[in-house]
């Protein structure tokens, strides 16, 4: 069943994908907030 995406977790993908457009995809605070994005999004249920 498909839900809306809490805001949040769809803040922080906002962030990483800024960050990787912005600063590369290949640097260290993109692979951060990605992973970050990535745990948001498993723990909410989004994946």
């Amino acid at each position: 069943m498909w839900r809306w995406p809490s805001s949040h977790s769809e803040t922080v993908t906002t962030l990483a994908a800024a960050i990787g457009l912005q600063d590369s995809l290949g640097g260290s605070t993109f692979a951060t907030t990605l992973n970050l994005a990535c745990t948001m999004k498993c723990m909410k249920g989004d994946v």
